[in-house]
């Protein structure tokens, strides 16, 4: 047995091997190399037959059958044939990439190519003799082929791409009414709609957005807010979305805006954007105009106080009601009342301190005649 055919067998047992023991579902390089190996030894000492080189299929050792060399191929062919489509070499040639198209049209033709022009040189050689019509014939040939191929490739393509010209175009016009679609959705919003890039550039507003601070949507897409706030809110906005893109999620913001009215506050859902590619790309947010909400809030807030205050006031005032029960002890002959701490004091004056009471002085009738008799005995001399 030749060295060479039985480095080939080695090759192909190690193959069937790999094929056969091997239970992993993983694509198998090394049983693919092996088989390319022992396809291109089978090629290769098939040619050397074809080109009558006896020395490239064994002189002084033991030769290679031609057999030998067609076993080789035949069983390569299957060795690869039987791996899966992700292993070496099959993954070069599957699959509806360019590469592999060109492969599969061109590995052939080159084979075609080389088995006819053997047999051209042998048939010219015997029969002609003329080594120059060899030459032609077989560049002739050759460029016949590879017109063909070219010819049958570029009608392939030619259909691929305006097959895939007409699915981009179709694909456009989806995009474009999906855009439109979401364009009037944001557009009949009473809310501020936005959407601007990882560098705070604007790539989205709707009409609401237009209209309050008086311009176009063409004119501020790719702009800053800078373009239409003032520096120091604009800065605090763009802390807003830095913190949007630090926390990766949805946060509430109440804003601040000077408008031609007035002082406006929103109430701001900012959340990022995120794409399954290259991921975060940028912010969006809708912000509603709380303004007048704020100044119910605020004047409820007043009201609330005052009432907390007035109820405090009454509260006193009614801590202050002083009320009287009990035993006074009274002096029977000037009517004092004595206090808790052993003083005699005024009946008026006790009262008013314990109730709050004022005492505004009269006289009753009886008293009257009683005083008006007594000054009379006074008057007349009488005691």
């Amino acid at each position: 047995m030749s060295p060479l055919t039985a480095f080939g067998l080695l090759l192909s047992s190690f193959t069937l091997f790999r094929l056969v023991w091997i239970k992993d579902k993983k694509p198998d390089d090394s049983a693919g190399w092996s088989a390319t190996a022992v396809l291109i030894i089978g090629i290769f000492l098939f040619l050397a037959y074809i080109y009558h080189s006896p020395m490239l299929y064994g002189t002084t050792v033991i030769p290679v059958a031609i057999t030998t060399s067609i076993a080789f191929i035949f069983s390569a062919s299957g060795l690869i044939a039987s791996l899966s489509k992700e292993s070496f070499p099959l993954r070069l040639f599957s699959g509806p990439s360019v590469y592999a198209r060109l492969l599969r049209y061109f590995i052939p033709t080159i084979l075609l190519s080389t088995i006819l022009n053997v047999w051209l040189d042998s048939l010219i050689i015997e029969y002609i003799g003329v080594k120059v019509l060899l030459f032609a014939v077989s560049t002739i040939i050759t460029l016949l082929l590879l017109f063909i191929i070219v010819l049958k490739i570029s009608g392939m393509l030619s259909k691929e791409i305006d097959s895939y010209v007409n699915s981009l175009r179709s694909s456009e016009q989806k995009l474009a009414a999906s855009q439109k679609l979401l364009q009037d959705i944001i557009d009949n919003s009473s809310s501020l709609i936005y959407a601007l890039d990882s560098e705070g550039r604007f790539l989205l507003i709707n009409r609401k957005f237009e209209s309050l601070f008086g311009v176009s949507r063409e004119t501020l897409i790719g702009k800053t807010r800078e373009v239409i706030l003032p520096p120091e809110i604009a800065a605090l906005h763009r802390a807003n979305d830095l913190r949007v893109i630090a926390e990766r999620q949805a946060i509430n913001f109440d804003e601040n805006n000077d408008e031609p009215d007035g002082k406006h506050s929103y109430l701001s859902v900012k959340f990022p954007l995120l794409d399954l590619q290259v991921g975060e790309y940028g912010i969006g947010g809708i912000s509603t105009d709380i303004t007048e909400r704020k100044k119910t809030e605020e004047a409820l807030q007043r009201y609330s106080s005052e009432l907390e205050k007035s109820n405090k006031m009454l509260q006193e005032a009614l801590a202050n009601i002083k009320t009287l029960s009990g035993m006074l002890p009274i002096c029977a002959s000037c009517k004092k009342i004595r206090d808790d701490k052993g003083y005699w004091n005024r009946i008026e004056s006790y009262i008013t301190n314990h109730s709050g009471v004022l005492f505004s002085h009269g006289i009753c009738p009886d008293c009257e005649k009683k005083m008006y008799e007594e000054l009379e005995k006074l008057k007349n001399g009488n005691t």
